[in-house]
């Protein structure tokens, strides 16, 4: 179970990675101004937009505000769904589906797929700057990741 929770965790990681921009409003319903900006403060430029390129904390911290993941892990540390709507792992934990949700839409207006999330894990995982951040490959093999709409 321990090892479920650990790639669980992993996996989160590589969510954040998924090309999908976050959406909410820009009111401001205390003052009845709407904002068109947020400024955050780093230490340093982000080496990268692309989720794909990127490996240093800098990037992370824009990234998790560009991007949402399949789960998300709240301040207690659970882990609550995002962009996937369920999760569940199979009688032997060496599966985990994720049941995504239907009212996703990229930037362009195009629905949010299985095979868009297969493709941004398949990415991560060949890029060199995201690949050192995985347990070796090899070890991953023998964990089976489903995707249904």
């Amino acid at each position: 179970m321990k090892s479920s929770k650990l790639l669980l965790v992993t996996v989160l990681l590589l969510a954040l990675v998924i090309v999908a921009a976050g959406c909410s409003s820009n009111d401001d319903p205390a003052s009845g101004e709407t904002k068109d900006s947020v400024i955050l403060a780093i230490t340093g430029e982000p080496t990268s937009l692309d989720s794909a390129d990127a490996n240093d904390l800098n990037t992370f911290s824009i990234q998790c505000n560009l991007y949402d993941g399949l789960i998300r892990q709240e301040a207690d540390g659970s882990l609550v769904p995002a962009l996937a709507e369920s999760w569940e792992y199979s009688e032997d934990n060496t599966e985990i589906t994720f049941k995504l949700r239907e009212d996703v839409v990229f930037h362009n207006g195009d629905p949010m797929t299985a095979d868009d999330v297969v493709f941004s894990f398949e990415r991560a995982i060949a890029s060199p700057s995201t690949a050192v951040l995985l347990p070796p490959w090899k070890k991953w093999k023998k964990w089976m990741i489903r995707m249904s709409n």
